[in-house]
């Protein structure tokens, strides 16, 4: 495997961060922020919806631009001969840029809440969840503290992602966690920070890293679906090991976010399989980690 690819890469592997909760539960890669509201960008590609006191600054928000996603793709392509052929099928993935750095506990709150679940029933239970929070369009951890866990439960939350979005919602309440912050932290912060809530794991960060935040170097070891697909693009007899998809890894930074993505667009048989299964989303039914209903 490793001889297709031009390996000139001097960085050091970094260590595998165990994830945080074991037990954490995840939904389909493509659709986890979809339901953000569309925000405007500036012609970069950054988001208009930045904190007060924050520069709209790719470097101080450790976010893609469209023109740094359109170098790294060039970069890819040139550096892995296997990656370049999916790059050229499917282009430069704009949805991997930031959609907003404003309202992030609204952002995580609906992740946690859409874990798990086909993705009209994650809809459906979302417009309940609102509703009983008498928010129209973004729910906020003022709106959420004040309720009970029956009342969350009454609306179609198991009792488990009612505790999550409470602690959700008293991290941001202490303080210790914010837009500002949110946006600034690099990507070892966010995850050291984030996976102190109940209910959020590695997986769950690295998703809203990659496709919500921008990140560009975001490698989801625990993701089945990327598993599957460097086992087929490499011809693998089976899934990759750790050390394998380091090594892969490595030649992708500090890209990794980029070749990953391209990872979720080849088909595999579990994809196949799982795309029969009514309403589940395909990232949902390959996700590597046990379900928390």
């Amino acid at each position: 495997m490793r001889k297709r690819l031009k390996d000139n890469s001097t960085s050091q592997h970094d260590a595998v961060a165990p994830a945080a909760h074991a037990n954490e539960a995840t939904s389909s890669a493509d659709t986890l922020f979809d339901a953000t509201p569309a925000l405007t960008s500036i012609p970069s590609g950054i988001p208009a919806s930045i904190p007060a006191h924050v520069p709209a600054d790719p470097d101080v928000l450790h976010c893609w631009t469209k023109a740094s996603m359109a170098q790294a793709a060039a970069y890819l392509a040139d550096r892995d001969p296997e990656l370049a052929s999916l790059i050229k099928q499917h282009g430069v993935p704009e949805k991997l840029l930031a959609k907003g750095f404003t309202n992030m506990f609204n952002s995580l709150a609906r992740s946690i809440l859409s874990q798990q679940l086909a993705v009209k029933a994650a809809s459906v239970i979302q417009g309940r969840f609102m509703a009983l929070c008498q928010c129209e369009h973004v729910v906020t951890p003022e709106a959420v503290l004040p309720l009970h866990e029956d009342q969350m439960r009454g609306v179609g939350l198991s009792y488990a992602k009612a505790r999550y979005i409470l602690d959700l919602a008293k991290h941001f309440q202490s303080g210790e966690l914010s837009d500002e912050k949110i946006a600034t932290m690099d990507d070892d912060t966010l995850v050291e920070e984030l996976t102190k809530v109940k209910g959020i794991g590695r997986w769950t960060v690295d998703m809203f890293a990659m496709f919500h935040l921008g990140r560009p170097d975001v490698f989801p070891l625990g993701d089945l679906a990327v598993r599957k697909g460097l086992q087929e693009l490499y011809k693998l007899k089976a899934k990759p090991s750790v050390a394998e998809m380091d090594a892969i890894g490595d030649i992708w930074r500090p890209y990794r976010s980029l070749g990953s993505y391209y990872m979720w667009r080849i088909p595999t048989n579990n994809q196949q399989k799982s795309s029969k299964k009514k309403g589940v989303s395909t990232a949902a039914a390959t996700a590597d980690v046990t379900p928390v209903i």
